[in-house]
C-alpha cells in the first residue's frame, strides 16, 4: 500500500522513542501501527481516541492528539497537519 501522508518527526522524537522502546517495548508495535494508519489515512482509529487539543493557552491548540497506554505509561502523540505546498 502506498502512503498518502508524509510523517515528519520532531528531533525530540528520536530520544523519546528510544526511551519508550527501552522502558516499555510492549507499546512499540501499537505505536508503529498508529504511524502506519497516519501515513495511510491522516488519522488513527477511534480506539486511540483522537481528539482536538483546546487547552487554554496551549501551544498545540487546534491540532489532533491521541494516546497509547498499557496501564503503566500513557504515550501522547500530537498530530500537526501541515498544509500542502503546490510546486
Amino acid at each position: 500500500m502506498e502512503s498518502n501522508f508524509e510523517l515528519i518527526f520532531e528531533p525530540q522524537f528520536t530520544k523519546d522513542y528510544r526511551k519508550l522502546k527501552k522502558e516499555h517495548p510492549e507499546l512499540i508495535s501499537d505505536l508503529r501501527g498508529s504511524f502506519k494508519e497516519l501515513s495511510m489515512y491522516g488519522i488513527v482509529n477511534e480506539i486511540s481516541k483522537p481528539h482536538t487539543l483546546n487547552n487554554r493557552g496551549g501551544n498545540y491548540n487546534g491540532n489532533q492528539e491521541y494516546h497509547l497506554s498499557n496501564g503503566k505509561v500513557d504515550v501522547l502523540v500530537i498530530i500537526i497537519h501541515i498544509k500542502p505546498i503546490l510546486l
